[in-house]
């Protein structure tokens, strides 16, 4: 029992954070044009999806039978020095994520998310460059299209030279 609280004390934690979150998108204040979304709208979709993740899984695990849990140690591939690895990726992977927002405005959206998400594959384990460097074009070609063209969120261009290759990909997707 005391193993089941302590897997749902992190989604309950998330789904009061979200609900608190929810309560203040609810308090952006901005003028209602007829026939559009409101700056509201997004970060309230956001969090209705976070909060909903959040109830799914306490749910799952409250109805799950405790036979069907197992202990990490009797999973498959689980050993005990791989316990040593996930902290280490975990905390690369929010390195990687500080390195990339605050050179952001350096080398603009395109070039940063290009190599952000080809590290985050790497250090994720995926190891055949061809697959990664195809992804990652691929990611960062659908978020900039949807930022951009969708939901006209303007991205940091980055600085000359990088600059160049932001104006490049805007012209392609006709922004």
């Amino acid at each position: 029992m005391a193993t089941r609280l302590r897997q749902l004390a992190a989604y309950v934690i998330i789904l009061i954070v979200g609900v608190s979150l929810y309560a203040v998108a609810d308090r952006i204040a901005y003028t209602k044009f007829p026939g559009q979304i409101g700056p509201d709208q997004w970060p309230k979709l956001i969090i209705i999806v976070m909060i909903s993740v959040c109830l799914f899984e306490i749910g799952r695990k409250l109805l799950a039978s405790p036979a069907v849990e197992q202990p990490a140690s009797e999973v498959e591939g689980w050993e005990e020095e791989d316990e040593a690895g996930p902290p280490r990726t975990v905390f690369a992977a929010i390195a990687i994520t500080v390195v990339y927002l605050l050179t952001l405005g350096i080398v603009g959206f395109v070039i940063g998310t290009l190599f952000y998400v080809a590290g985050l594959m790497w250090l994720g384990g995926t190891r055949r460059p061809g697959t990664v460097a195809v992804l990652s074009l691929g990611i960062t070609a659908f978020f900039a299209f949807f930022f951009m063209k969708l939901i006209y969120v303007a991205l940091p261009t980055g600085i000359s030279p990088f600059s160049w290759v932001s104006f490049a990909v805007m012209k392609l997707l006709g922004v």
